[in-house]
């Protein structure tokens, strides 16, 4: 994945694609293989080590602090990575405005796209060098989705790369620089851009 890189891994359920992104963030060791980041073995360093290094995760389940207030969970990742308070409210702020009138309210009475706005502003606080995200938009209205994506579409370029566990072929073929299809956790296809449509992506999943 290069610097600044939108991917994608698509595939079937059970495929692979989010034990990829486990194994990548650390939460899980490979069998086989190793796993180099920035031109550096990482295989057996922790989560926490990688999250320093610049590897962010934001999961399926949108895992946030479900009895913390939406400030509060801003807070708790702005301490990790040396933000104050004011800076830290200010960015996540700036990537979902929506967020602001929902700084007091506890986080699990937020709806499932709200969850997710707050997981991904966490995910992005710290300025990760690699971003995964594993199905951001599954079960999410229209809008919401929409307004995901905006956020994750305005970073390509950047010094952010983004790789993506997605099943929505309509969204990767509009955002992917390239594409993996994964079938039984292993890459049996590349697709790059400006090459990718819709049947080509149907046809090797």
């Amino acid at each position: 994945i290069n610097e600044g890189e939108i991917v994608f891994l698509v595939g079937k359920n059970g495929a692979g694609k989010t034990t990829l992104l486990k194994t990548i963030a650390g939460f899980i060791r490979p069998k086989t293989g190793k796993i180099v980041f920035q031109g550096k073995d990482i295989t057996y360093t922790s989560p926490l080590e990688r999250s320093r290094m610049g590897i962010s995760m934001a999961f399926q389940e949108k895992r946030i602090f479900p009895s913390l207030t939406v400030r509060d969970n801003i807070h708790v990742v702005s301490r990790a990575c040396g933000l104050n308070e004011d800076e830290a409210l200010s960015k996540a702020l700036t990537l979902f405005p929506e967020l602001e009138i929902l700084l007091d309210r506890r986080a699990d009475t937020l709806s499932g796209g709200q969850r997710q706005m707050l997981a991904l502003s966490m995910a992005m606080l710290c300025n990760p060098k690699l971003l995964l995200l594993d199905e951001p938009v599954e079960g999410l209205s229209g809008k919401v989705a929409s307004r995901i994506m905006d956020v994750i579409r305005k970073n390509r370029g950047t010094r952010i790369s983004v790789l993506i566990a997605e099943q929505n072929v309509p969204l990767v073929v509009d955002l992917a620089d390239r594409v993996y299809i994964i079938k039984e956790g292993k890459i049996v296809k590349i697709l790059e851009h400006p090459t990718i449509t819709y049947e080509d992506v149907i046809k090797h999943v």
